[in-house]
């Protein structure tokens, strides 16, 4: 099943783990991830979920290049996001962030980073994250 994306209305009913590199939970309802990880996942979507925290093990998918947290009720952003060190597109549109952590400046092949709801002030806050390796930021709809 390599090469494989897989769709379930909660990670334990997906085989997370056997042999998939995509997990996709498209408005799959979930209100929390269960602990089973996979070292080889390289695309992760959460998205239209009602995720209002992350587990700590999201962060341990070294391969992890595509992660989607649109529109999930998330407050914050742990500063373990910045272990992601192969994370290439984060989408954390639609959720209603405070800030986003000092330590995203260690996602340095990150190339795409969507966000909203941001304001001016709270980017001010944290300006190194805003690094030369970032190329497309929208900034949609944001009060700046």
């Amino acid at each position: 099943m390599e090469g494989e994306a897989c769709s379930a209305y909660a990670l334990n009913l997906c085989g997370l783990g056997h042999g998939f590199d995509s997990f996709d939970a498209l408005e799959a309802k979930l209100a929390a991830l269960g602990p089973k990880e996979r070292a080889v996942l390289t695309d992760l979507n959460l998205s239209h979920n009602n995720l209002i925290a992350l587990p700590p093990s999201l962060f341990h998918l070294p391969h992890l290049t595509r992660l989607d947290l649109s529109f999930n009720q998330l407050p914050t952003l742990p500063a373990a996001v910045g272990g992601l060190t192969q994370l290439q597109v984060l989408n954390l549109l639609g959720n209603p962030l405070a800030a986003l952590p000092l330590e995203m400046q260690g996602l340095t092949e990150l190339r795409k980073l969507k966000v909203s709801n941001v304001t001016k002030r709270k980017l001010a806050a944290n300006p190194q994250l805003f690094l030369r390796y970032l190329k497309p930021l929208p900034l949609k709809p944001s009060k700046l």
